[in-house]
């Protein structure tokens, strides 16, 4: 990569969206908030874009990444958008990119974390054997979350969605970790038996347990399911039967 681009390295993409990044605590949105704040003044449709994608309280969606660059570029707080101006750059903001680049990573981040929910995607971004850690951090690295690790490895475990090579990770400090690689025979099962939300519902579970709660509980009210989704999830698969357009989810 770097012969072919003189100066090009790898970076993490929350260099680029640091308000997206939540895995070591909440990011520091006062300054991000303040400005956009000024910015709506009292125009509604511009406080209402901002209680929306950058909320005070809870209702934080992880999903909409490309909506809240594009509302940090429209107020003019983005490098992107200062450039003609040459205004000072507000801290916080992330590394700038070349042309609409930044813009397509976003979208990328939001397609990814909105197919988590229904396809194991993560496996596809790991080497064939891994870790539990190497999973867990490849969920928050996507998530833009922290996960509690005794509960994620065994809400992992439980479903039955990797197994083990019986081989341990070599080169790591402290004690060998078991290697563990993800069984195909989920995805493969499924194609067999003319069943395509077996995935879905396992996904939609997990993700309500550990990294998104709060859109399924907005989810569920817009349903009219009020916060019953959150308890029960047989309430969940019921929807998802009755919705499915391929009609026939097992659940």
């Amino acid at each position: 990569m770097g012969a072919s681009y003189p100066g090009a390295q790898w970076r993490g993409w929350y260099e680029y969206f640091p308000w997206e990044d939540a895995r070591k605590g909440p990011p520091a949105l006062a300054p991000l908030r303040a400005a956009l704040e000024g910015w709506a003044g009292e125009e509604p449709t511009r406080r209402a874009r901002l209680a929306w994608l950058f909320p005070a309280g809870e209702g934080w969606n992880e999903e909409l990444v490309l909506q809240r660059y594009e509302l940090l570029w429209e107020a003019g707080l983005l490098p992107e958008a200062m450039r003609k101006t040459q205004a000072h750059v507000l801290p916080g903001t992330g590394l700038e990119m070349t042309h609409d680049h930044r813009r397509i990573l976003a979208t990328a981040i939001a397609r990814l974390r909105a197919k988590i929910k229904y396809r194991p995607v993560v496996f596809e971004l790991l080497p064939k054997e891994f870790t539990l850690l190497d999973l867990q951090q490849s969920m928050e690295a996507l998530a833009g979350q922290s996960l509690h690790k005794p509960n994620f490895r065994r809400l992992i475990e439980t479903q039955n969605l990797v197994e083990e090579t019986g081989e341990l990770a070599s080169g790591l400090a402290g004690r060998p970790a078991k290697l563990f690689r993800f069984r195909a025979e989920v995805l493969a099962e499924r194609g067999l038996s003319g069943r395509s939300c077996r995935w879905c519902v396992k996904s939609l579970k997990m993700c309500k347990s550990f990294l998104v709660p709060l859109f399924f509980k907005k989810a569920a009210k817009r349903l009219g399911l009020g916060n019953a989704v959150v308890t029960a999830p047989g309430v969940f698969r019921s929807f998802l039967k009755k919705s499915c357009t391929k009609n026939f989810c097992e659940y």
